[in-house]
């Protein structure tokens, strides 16, 4: 989520559409499975697959 105004910003998109980018980074973070062992990460390929239908 830190990087999502950067990306945002990349990408020239609106407030709105930023907002939109945030909720889609969060529902394509992925959990471990243990929750305990590792860090949340992020689908980059399928992040940038939806970002691209956004325009």
């Amino acid at each position: 989520m830190m990087q999502a105004p950067r990306v945002a910003a990349a990408r020239g998109f609106s407030q709105e559409r930023t907002q939109r980018l945030q909720e889609l980074i969060a529902n394509l973070t992925e959990r471990p499975i243990l929750r305990f062992m590792g860090e949340p990460v992020v689908n980059v390929l399928m992040l940038n697959i939806h970002v691209d239908k956004m325009r």
